[in-house]
Order: C-alpha cells, then structure tokens, then sequence
C-alpha cells in the first residue's frame, strides 16, 4: 500500500507541481536539466515507496512468526491440563512428573528464544519504524491540511488516498503488536490455571520460573519510550 501512496504522486493528472512544491522549484530553476532532475525525484520516492513496502512486510512477518511461536508453546503447556487425569485418576508418580519437567523445560527456552528474537527485531527496526511512523504522520497531517485549505481541489483525490493509506498502515502495525502482546499474556494465565498442585517441588520451580520470564506481555518497543499497540495510536 505504501507503493500506491508515492504512486499516487507521480504526474498522472498534471497538477504535481500544484502538490510537490520540489518539481515548482525545479521546474523553474534548473532550467534544462529539470526533466531530469524531475525523473530522479520521482525515482527516489519509488525506492523510499519499495523501502517502505519492505518494512511493513518484515514486521508483518516477524511479528506473526512470534505470535505463531507463542500459540505452539501455549499449546504444549495447556496440553499438561488435560493429561495429568487418565480415567478420571490423577497421575502423580515419577514418569508423570519427568514428562512434566520436560515440557516445562520446552516452553521455558522456547519462550527465551522468543524473547531474543522480540529484543533483536526491535533493535533492528527501531530506527526504520520510527522513520516511518514520522513520515506517515507528516503526510495524514499535510494531507488534511491540503484538504480542508482547498490548496488545489483537483488534487484531493491525491491527499485523500495518501492519508487513507498511511492511515492504514499504522493501524496495521499498531494491531500486529496488539495481537502479539495479547498471545504472549496467555501464557501467564494458561501456567496459573496449570494442575500444579499435583506436582513434584522441581516441577513447580520450573514453573516459577516460566511465569517470572512472562509475567509481562511481550511488546515491540520504540527505545523503551513507546509500545508498538493501540496505545501507540493514541499518542
């Protein structure tokens, strides 16, 4: 979608310069070269476009990966709920205990592994996210005000699609983090609810130690000041 917000620029209906004030500015100073200097720019706003395109399916991507991850250990540590009853018995004896030990241990490094890659695709996309973030906004922002300044009506169209689309794309990471923090908070509760009662004393540090790794959500953060969710949209 991002494509189509820059797409949208390029001169399909004549009135650019009435939009992009940098093609007035060529057009009447660089003489000759303008054409060229014209097709540069337009060249450049479909590589920020392919940039952009490329962000949203990377964090689309990586966020869903890890939402996928938390759903299969969610699985395997629910799955202890329904076997340590076997016609209508409660199992407690050493092998019951050793298979519970072993899924503990499972779901506790996976949920490591989870947290790495979480802290890792942070650091990588902080600063294009927050590049992004900041474009996007500019545009809804000037978009509006174009609007409502009726600058060029013929352009509205224009505005209208780019403001749309930006929209959109912020709503759509906003709800991807939404979506992973929620996933990641039913681990917490699926180990409360957990029959931990019925086990050994190492079983239980175990799952001690699996709720203190998740007792928080999991969230993409901007350096530690925003959380990529609908809080995001409110600020």
């Amino acid at each position: 979608m991002a494509f189509f917000v820059h797409a949208s620029f390029l001169p399909l209906t004549g009135d650019e310069e009435d939009v992009m004030y940098a093609l007035m500015i060529i057009r009447k100073r660089c003489g000759r070269w303008s054409n060229l200097l014209c097709c540069l720019y337009y060249f450049c706003m479909l590589c920020f476009a392919y940039g952009t395109v490329l962000v949203v399916i990377y964090c689309a991507y990586i966020i869903f990966h890890l939402k996928f991850q938390f759903y299969l250990v969610n699985e395997h540590l629910d799955a202890l709920s329904e076997d340590y009853t076997v016609d209508g018995e409660i199992q407690s004896d050493e092998e019951y205990q050793e298979c519970v030990y072993n899924r503990i241990v499972v779901c506790v490094r996976q949920h490591v592994n989870i947290k790495l890659v979480a802290h890792l695709f942070s650091h990588i996309t902080k600063v294009p996210l927050v590049v992004m973030t900041i474009v996007c906004s500019s545009v809804f922002v000037a978009s509006a005000f174009f609007i409502i300044s009726e600058i060029s009506p013929d352009s509205n169209f224009r505005m209208c699609f780019a403001s749309l689309t930006c929209a959109t794309l912020l709503a759509s990471l906003c709800t991807w983090g939404e979506m992973l923090a929620e996933e990641s908070t039913k681990l917490h509760y699926i180990c409360i609810t957990s029959p931990w009662t019925h086990w050994n004393k190492r079983n239980r540090q175990a799952l001690l130690l699996l709720m203190i790794g998740c007792a928080q959500p999991l969230k993409i953060t901007f350096y530690s000041l925003l959380d990529l969710n609908y809080s995001f949209i409110l600020f």
